[in-house]
């Protein structure tokens, strides 16, 4: 026992004692950390213990040494010198007898409460593990496997007895049964013996009814003999009725025959006057259009004169003079004007086009900050800017392939940070922790053409570096467990890491393909040594584990023999990618702040292009003005090009001038070609009508 005043270091002696020789903080119950127990202001401690070697240790007394860093809480062994393993260090430990472990050997002041509420029983089996040899335990143990063995015998021969008991009773009940069923076997036997005796006795029945049956078909047949004779003349009556009979028939059919064919020979004679009739009725028809006809032509020997008047009153009116050469002049000037105001038109499309085109990208570049400003305040923009931050161009490939999934076989998926959410979020940081960057920006193809598409167009025509493709061409079924999730609770575990992901299959299999999510463990409470030591042991199937924000992985080198094993011990990290954080107010301030930028600036060029516009207006303004200085409007039709309106104006007026001069000159001959057109008179229209009404009368 260790007694002193308060702050001499009892507690420092007693934490000494117990880190030093191995055993984890929680036996001291203080905190969890071995690295918490350095003194404050230093990086590292030293223990050094030396234990009194008796009589089964032979030599000199050992001496162990424990280094201990505060960060990452290390901790490095030492037996007489000699670098060592905590395993080691246990073993030794044990071999003195030395129980840190139980309360009844070392008591720190703060398990106290811990102490007190220990059970009889548990008591019992610390201080015997603390007093008596090891022996002494296992015979107690072994004791009390022999009496649990023996109750359960005794109530395997109660049950036996009572069954027994209950198999009697039910025989006494059925006794009475299997006497009826005695009789029942006697009497079927009877009537099997009399089954097989009913043929016989059938058979001679029937004998009987063959027999009786003969006779009476002898004198029916006698019978039969006389009657024929007696009715022998009406037979004969009979046969010649059946005969005449025959011949009306056959006289019928002929009658019939005749009536069918006078019916069609009607039926034909009613085609043919239905046809005249339609011949009757076309030809009223001619005849009414052909009157229409002659109007036709009165109208248009009216019209014709009407022509021939105009005409000679054209060629009355002589036209001016047309001189060609004051309208070439004319032209000559208006191309001059044209050309001087061209330069500064070209000029003004110009500006407005490359005006037009800095507005579109700036309406362009507005509606993506919009977009991306929107995104932000969702989970799924939330996660496409993370995607953002660890890998630009991974998220530039993966927009290229949401646009463009029309060029692969099957559907590419995502990188797991977009396509994938931890269904409880309190294993978020265990499970980020297990990825590395690649396996968090990897994209997933399922065939060997979509992956050399992606290659091909990523990393060749767009030179994308920093973006990793993996094909998978098996299921996720394929991916089993080492053990099933039933029996994680054995090794003190929950879940396996795959089952805490949620999203496509293919990516799940990607993420068992590689990082082997689905051969790694989780929980969220603490291993104490001996849940650790089940876990490390031989015969564990699993090798990668986290309990808490400790993360474990074992590599066993089997070749070389059952202790060829090492641990790496890691502390998980905080979760970045997965955590339920809100929008990054940062960017969001700056995307506000851009997209205000952005808007000033589109107004601004919006105002130069309204002025560039009015310029261009008071431009055709004045060209239109020109033109209606020095043009007379004598046209409807106008070009569409106002720049060249003035020059086309005169062009058409000089070719209009031209056209009429020769339509004066062609006067002659144009009235001379209406007055020979050839039109029928009332006589011969009415002459042809009287020839074609005679013409169907005598067809009919």
């Amino acid at each position: 026992m260790i007694i002193g005043p308060n702050g001499t270091g009892k507690s420092t002696i007693v934490c000494a004692i117990c880190l030093g020789l191995g055993f984890p903080p929680l036996c001291l119950g203080r905190a969890k950390e071995i690295g918490e127990y350095v003194k404050h202001g230093h990086r590292e401690a030293e223990i050094e213990i030396e234990l009194a070697a008796g009589p089964r240790q032979k030599g000199k007394n050992p001496i162990i040494r424990c280094n201990i860093k505060r960060e990452g809480s290390k901790t490095s062994w030492y037996i007489n010198g000699s670098s060592t393993t905590r395993k080691e260090i246990k073993q030794l430990v044990e071999s003195f007898h030395i129980q840190i472990d139980n309360l009844c050997q070392f008591l720190p002041q703060d398990r106290v409460v811990e102490f007190s509420r220990l059970t009889p029983i548990e008591l019992l089996e610390s201080t015997q593990k603390a007093v008596a040899p090891n022996h002494m335990t296992e015979w107690h143990n072994e004791l009390k496997g022999l009496g649990k063995d023996r109750i359960k015998l005794l109530q395997d021969q109660n049950n036996s007895k009572e069954h027994l008991s209950q198999l009697q009773t039910r025989q006494n009940q059925q006794r009475a049964d299997v006497e009826r069923m005695t009789e029942r076997r006697v009497l079927l036997d009877k009537v099997r013996v009399l089954e097989k005796a009913r043929p016989a006795l059938r058979y001679q029945a029937e004998r009987a009814k063959h027999r009786e049956m003969k006779s009476r078909y002898r004198e029916a047949k006698d019978e039969m003999r006389d009657l024929e004779k007696e009715v022998e003349p009406t037979l004969r009556m009979l046969r010649g009725k059946e005969n005449y009979r025959k011949d009306l028939g056959r006289l019928l059919e002929h009658r019939k025959q005749m009536v069918d064919k006078f019916e069609t020979n009607i039926s034909t004679i009613q085609t043919k006057l239905e046809q005249h009739k339609t011949k009757l009725t076309d030809c009223d028809k001619q005849i009414e259009e052909e009157r229409k006809s002659e109007q036709t032509n009165k109208q248009e020997r009216r019209r014709v004169e009407q022509i021939i008047s105009r005409l000679r009153s054209r060629l009355d009116s002589e036209p001016t003079e047309f001189n060609p050469s004051d309208y070439n002049e004319r032209i000559r000037e208006k191309d001059r004007e044209v050309r001087n105001l061209t330069p500064r038109y070209h000029d003004l499309q110009e500006q407005k086009g490359h005006l037009k085109n800095k507005v579109k990208e700036a309406k362009k570049e507005l509606d993506d900050s919009k977009n991306e400003l929107k995104n932000l305040q969702s989970e799924a923009g939330q996660q496409l800017n993370k995607l953002r931050h660890l890998s630009k161009e991974t998220a530039t490939a993966w927009a290229w392939i949401q646009h463009n999934q029309a060029l692969f076989k099957d559907k590419v998926y995502g990188p797991p940070i977009i396509e994938c959410t931890v269904k409880d979020s309190r294993y978020a940081d265990a499970i980020e922790s297990l990825l590395q960057k690649d396996d968090l920006i990897a994209l997933t193809v399922t065939n060997v053409e979509d992956f050399r598409t992606l290659e091909d167009n990523l990393r060749g025509k767009q030179k994308l570096k920093d973006v990793v493709v993996r094909s998978v061409t098996r299921e996720l079924d394929d991916f089993k467990p080492p053990i099933s999730n039933e029996s994680l609770a054995e090794y003190s575990l929950d879940y396996w890491v795959i089952d805490l992901l949620a999203g496509p299959h293919p990516v799940l299999t990607m993420l068992c393909d590689n990082p082997r999510l689905h051969r790694t463990a989780i929980t969220l409470k603490q291993h104490n040594d001996s849940q650790y030591e089940k876990l490390s042991s031989e015969s564990s199937p699993i090798s990668t584990w986290i309990a808490n924000r400790q993360l474990y992985r074992i590599n066993r080198r089997r070749e070389y023999g059952s202790q060829a094993s090492s641990t790496m011990v890691s502390q998980v990290r905080p979760a970045r990618f997965w955590s339920k954080q809100s929008a990054d107010y940062t960017m969001e301030r700056d995307l506000r702040q851009k997209i205000s930028e952005k808007t000033g600036e589109l107004e601004e060029m919006e105002g130069q292009y309204r002025q560039l516009q009015d310029e261009d207006k008071e431009l055709q303004d004045r060209k239109k003005g020109i033109e209606d200085e020095r043009v007379s409007v004598h046209f409807a039709t106008r070009p569409t090009n106002v720049l060249t309106f003035c020059q086309e104006r005169l062009k058409e007026e000089k070719e209009q001038r031209q056209k009429v001069y020769a339509e004066f000159l062609a006067l002659p001959t144009r009235i001379s070609e209406c007055s020979s057109l050839p039109f029928f008179d009332g006589r011969i229209a009415d002459h042809l009508v009287r020839h074609r009404r005679n013409q169907a009368q005598g067809s009919c």
